[in-house]
């Protein structure tokens, strides 16, 4: 095995979701001479990736076993076939799930177009089509995601980096989360509940990486991929628009955010014919999801229960603050090393940009999709900052990594505890409120699939 075969595979697991989509909602006239581009630009890109022989000693194979059984633990918390308790957010994305499986392409609801960032689902759904168990087929598209991400860093970094890197992305997290979890443990609904408003202003929405994959694992599969190749330097990054292109449809609001580290990793390089031959495929995924009432909620601010609407402009710039102070202050302190490092630009510019663009605290989008790109860079430079340290400085990234763990702790946790091969138990664990069923007129969150695309005469919608 080369690293150029891993380059290959990442990127085929980027096309297929693409390739579907065109087949499935785009018009036949536009689909085909955009596939055919899409198709040899990355074959193009397949061929230019670096080759180097892959050779491991026996605890390089060791370590790259313990991360592939790590990666999978992970893939395992996050609720598939039920074994452990799934996430809220699951009830929505079973039954996108099921209905891509159960319907024709192009998706409608009632007689009315389906918009969704739906691409990452599609090549499982067409397995289960085609008689593979549906929940084995969507655990193991995931499970592939998660592990050619990491090989691809093992083939360009080696094993032992990348397994400390594992490690820190699954630990790093928001260290005010301690608030929020010791005040709903000891005090939510007793008579000392009177900083139930204090204690959301600690809620700074920066997801960690291990809720990103149980919470959002259809919108993080396609980034990871991305950021792994990146990170094992097997993509050369004056081609990175090319895989960034494969991520739009998968996650639109991730794409954003990666593009800043994309643009710096370039440099001038950034136009070539690859490129170039990508951007009609580019376009058609913002064509389609631009004209959905989901693409519109992330620049929404609601009011009600839980919103941040009535802050005081004091106390909007307060918590900005304090999302600052949580995520850049510790990577100043930590990585000054790397400070002029296109991952370490990439990461204080998310960090910076992402909260002035919230609206609300349960809509926040751009924050929970960007904070997958922010968290990967700061692992990343985390994990060589571990490598090059000694002493103290070694033992505060560690107090720092286990203050910052408290995500990673609730969601073992929580995995442990309903863990189950009972089947009353698992399918109590999975979330199936509606039943499969995409209409859904008493809930809210149905609306954000209605809509229209921009251009429709370029889709199909039957």
């Amino acid at each position: 095995m080369s690293s150029r075969s891993i380059s290959t595979a990442c990127l085929l697991y980027l096309l297929l979701p693409c390739l579907l989509f065109l087949a499935g909602w785009v018009q036949p006239l536009v689909a085909w001479p955009v596939g055919l581009a899409l198709a040899g630009a990355v074959l193009w890109v397949a061929a230019k990736c670096p080759t180097r022989s892959l050779k491991w000693n026996t605890a390089g194979a060791l370590r790259l076993g313990l991360i592939l059984l790590l990666g999978a633990a992970w893939v395992l918390t996050t609720g598939p076939w039920g074994l452990v308790e799934q996430s809220g957010d699951a009830t929505v994305r079973n039954a996108v799930y099921a209905a891509l499986v159960r319907d024709s392409w192009p998706l409608t609801v009632e007689g009315e177009p389906f918009i969704y960032y739906l691409a990452f689902w599609l090549p499982p759904a067409l397995a289960a089509k085609l008689g593979v168990p549906a929940e084995a087929a969507l655990l193991l598209w995931t499970l592939l995601g998660v592990w050619l991400a990491l090989l691809a860093m093992a083939a360009g970094r080696g094993t032992r980096r990348t397994l400390v890197f594992l490690v820190i992305l699954l630990l790093l997290g928001e260290m005010t989360d301690w608030v929020n979890r010791v005040y709903y443990r000891l005090v939510a609904g007793s008579a000392w509940d009177v900083f139930q408003d204090w204690v959301l202003f600690f809620d700074l929405h920066f997801t960690a990486s291990c809720v990103q994959l149980r919470n959002t694992f259809n919108h993080y599969l396609a980034p990871l991929v991305l950021l792994g190749m990146l990170a094992g330097r097997l993509l050369p990054g004056r081609y990175g628009l090319v895989a960034w292109a494969m991520v739009l449809a998968c996650s639109p609001l991730a794409a954003v955010a990666l593009l800043p580290l994309l643009l710096l990793r370039s440099g001038r390089a950034l136009l070539n014919g690859p490129t170039l031959a990508v951007l009609p495929y580019a376009a058609l995924p913002l064509l389609f999801l631009a004209g959905g009432v989901g693409g519109q909620v992330a620049f929404m601010r609601p009011t009600g229960d839980c919103s941040l609407a009535d802050l005081s402009s004091a106390q909007l710039w307060g918590r900005y603050l304090l999302q600052m102070l949580v995520v850049a202050g510790p990577a100043l302190l930590l990585l000054r090393r790397w400070w002029r490092t296109s991952w370490f630009a990439a990461a204080i510019l998310l960090a910076g940009l992402m909260p002035l663009l919230w609206v609300g605290l349960w809509n926040n989008e751009f924050i929970f999709k960007g904070a997958a790109v922010m968290w990967f860079c700061l692992a990343w430079l985390y994990t060589a900052a571990w490598c090059h340290a000694t002493g103290p400085r070694k033992a505060l990234l560690a107090l720092y990594l286990l203050l910052s763990a408290s995500a990673a702790y609730g969601q073992l946790i929580g995995a442990l505890k309903s863990f189950s091969w009972q089947q009353e138990a698992r399918a109590r664990n999975t979330r199936n409120e509606w039943h499969g069923q995409l209409h859904q007129p008493g809930d809210a969150r149905a609306n954000q699939f209605k809509g229209t695309p921009r251009l429709p005469e370029l889709f199909r919608f039957n």
